[in-house]
């Protein structure tokens, strides 16, 4: 079964660099593939949290998803 990671960051805020680069960095280390929602689509922009809804198609072709909000950063040593 097919496995990946998916963050969703959107907005400039510094902190997302940082834990976007630790997702990028543990999904090169499993083996897996990385997904990054960057941009807001208009039908979500007033509600940025229904970006998250961009998942289910992803779960409903059977894909494995590891899904990491942008303001958490996974350790080197995960």
């Amino acid at each position: 079964m097919k496995k990946i990671i998916i963050s969703v960051a959107v907005g400039d805020i510094p902190l997302y660099t940082q834990c976007v680069e630790s997702h990028k960095r543990y999904a090169n280390e499993i083996g897996v593939e990385y997904h990054l929602i960057n941009d807001s689509l208009d039908i979500y922009s007033s509600h940025l949290y229904l970006n998250k809804l961009r998942v289910l198609p992803f779960l409903e072709a059977g894909v494995e998803v590891l899904f990491l909000d942008a303001d958490v950063i996974i350790r080197p040593n995960a």
